[in-house]
């Protein structure tokens, strides 16, 4: 069965149909004023180019990633805030994933497929001093994903990160349909693999391609957060046929580590099903209070971004919120948010989201 190239034709700038499944230039700031410190960043950042990776630490302090590899903090405080400070550039033209680490560090993540600097995760100190700390490339190849559907196991587009526990960092892998933890010394350990889900084929695409009514899709892992306790949420995008409303969000049990999370058994062992019946997943966070945000590429799937020519309406997304006990869920700013990157919340519970994360974008808040 074919998997998407959605995310290696995103990668790319490109929406083909899927055969296979303002910058504020300076250095990076020492010391925050306290005032600074306690400032939520603006509602809204506008004049970004294709704005992606987005993170807000609990102080406060956030970064972004636009097109080009450009990351930088948002200035937050004083007659700048709402501008960017550039702290550096990571070898890709797609947008990196940023997540804030400890002491002030920025860790950046670039996709699969771009060549050289590709799928490895970059940390900036907060003078700018760019360190590579590991390609997830590499680790793939040496740990095929054993549920793979297209003869590519050990196929690697590393997409999502998040902050991990004790230093490390999360990375969702979607090639590998897996969330590795990263320690600072480049050491990579599994922490859950998602197997394919059968899925009802839209008709159309049945009638187009000759195919039954029903398929194995595989997850495409597009994004990882950590709650409060340490459990470690997974999102998907879902691979071709890319059906609407069948992407689910995973709980990884606190601690657990090398598990399996099974579409056909969504409610037992240590990875249980956190929400179902979501559409082309590409970032998620939590709210200190446990309720999930998700953000949705588009609420008709990639598949009608990627149609020729694309889908009225296919440029739409969604930021979904999610009660702490699952039960109820709001999408936030209906219609004004198109082709997310990454949602990010504080820690007073405001919520943020990037995008588009192709040609012109802003930064602005959902919630």
């Amino acid at each position: 069965m074919r998997r998407t190239r959605i995310l290696a034709l995103l990668s790319a700038g490109l929406v083909a149909t899927s055969v296979a499944g303002l910058s504020a230039v300076g250095a990076a700031s020492g010391v925050e004023a306290n005032a600074a410190a306690r400032a939520a960043i603006p509602d809204r950042i506008d004049g970004l180019n294709g704005p992606r990776g987005l993170d807000i630490a609990a102080t406060g302090r956030a970064a972004v990633a636009e097109t080009g590899g450009a990351i930088s903090l948002i200035v937050r405080s004083g007659p700048a805030a709402g501008t960017l400070r550039h702290l550096g550039h990571v070898p890709t033209d797609f947008p990196a994933a940023v997540a804030m680490g400890r002491r002030g560090s920025v860790w950046a993540l670039t996709t699969g497929h771009e060549g050289k600097g590709s799928a490895t995760l970059f940390r900036f100190d907060r003078d700018g001093t760019r360190h590579k700390v590991a390609n997830l490339a590499r680790w793939a190849s040496h740990h095929p994903d054993p549920f793979d559907l297209e003869n590519e196991p050990t196929d690697s587009n590393p997409f999502g990160l998040a902050p991990g526990p004790h230093g490390s960092m999360l990375v969702a892998d979607a090639g590998a349909n897996a969330v590795t933890q990263v320690w600072p010394s480049g050491r990579i350990e599994l922490v859950a693999r998602v197997q394919p889900r059968v899925v009802r084929v839209p008709e159309a695409i049945q009638t187009a391609q000759n195919l039954p009514a029903k398929v194995p899709a595989e997850a495409v892992t597009t994004s990882v957060a950590m709650g409060a306790h340490g459990a470690v949420y997974i999102g998907e995008l879902r691979g071709f046929p890319g059906t609407p409303k069948t992407s689910e969000v995973w709980r990884v049990r606190p601690g657990a580590r090398g598990v399996v999370c099974r579409p056909a058994a969504p409610f037992s062992g240590p990875c249980k099903r956190a929400a179902d019946r979501l559409t082309s997943v590409v970032s998620l966070d939590l709210r200190s209070d446990g309720a999930l945000y998700v953000a949705e590429l588009s609420k008709l799937s990639w598949v009608a971004i990627e149609s020729k020519p694309p889908v009225p309406g296919a440029d739409i997304g969604a930021v979904i919120r999610i009660s702490p006990d699952r039960t109820n869920r709001r999408e936030l700013k209906p219609g004004q948010v198109h082709l997310p990157g990454e949602v990010a919340v504080d820690s007073t519970g405001r919520a943020y989201v990037s995008g588009p994360i192709f040609g012109p974008g802003s930064v602005f808040r959902v919630d």
